[in-house]
């Protein structure tokens, strides 16, 4: 490969490092009224879970959920007692993101007008893929009340497969704290 096609290649790796950053998406029920929430249960998790999401990451998600409830002045209870559900969706999936950069070399011959130029050069198209793992955590809250789910919550991020347990909770604990950041406070 050339020179020009290895700085494209760095150069599109550098922009797909830079796109590993997480989404955050809420969406409330503007007719939900969170004023009346004071306790929440936990949904049981439904079955057909990703594999891929393991025992432990599920006890991380519900603990890190439930440090921001309570943070939020919100006390978990019994089924019973409780004024809204939590449940939550955690998934890995296999993207590929494909990038394209046009290189061009030359220079620029006037043209009649000071501010456009004729090119005269050469260009070459440079593509790059990059594959990954995408996590997904979707956060949904449920009105006992109405039995209607009321607000959700979704954080999208690459997935480091090399990181340490350590790293992974932390992860996560920054995905749940972003997504319940718009969740109103019972405080």
């Amino acid at each position: 490969m050339n020179r020009t096609g290895v700085l494209t290649v760095l150069f599109m790796a550098s922009l797909a490092a830079g796109c590993s950053s997480m989404k955050i998406q809420t969406r409330a029920d503007p007719e939900a009224d969170f004023s009346e929430f004071n306790g929440y249960s936990w949904v049981r998790h439904p079955q057909g879970s990703d594999a891929r999401v393991g025992p432990q990451v599920g006890m991380w998600i519900v603990g890190a959920i439930d440090e921001e409830l309570a943070g939020k002045g919100f006390h978990r209870r019994d089924p019973g007692e409780s004024d809204f559900q939590v449940g939550y969706h955690a998934a890995v999936q296999g993207k590929m993101e494909v990038s394209n950069v046009d290189s061009y070399y030359g220079y620029g011959i006037p043209h009649s007008s000071p501010w456009m130029y004729y090119n005269v050069g050469a260009t070459q198209q440079q593509s790059a893929a990059q594959y990954y793992n995408e996590g997904v955590i979707v956060i949904d809250i449920i009105d006992v009340s109405l039995n209607r789910l009321v607000w959700r919550g979704t954080a999208q991020a690459e997935v480091d497969d090399d990181a340490e347990p350590e790293q992974q909770q932390a992860r996560i604990r920054e995905a749940v704290r972003k997504i319940l950041a718009d969740f109103p406070s019972n405080q």
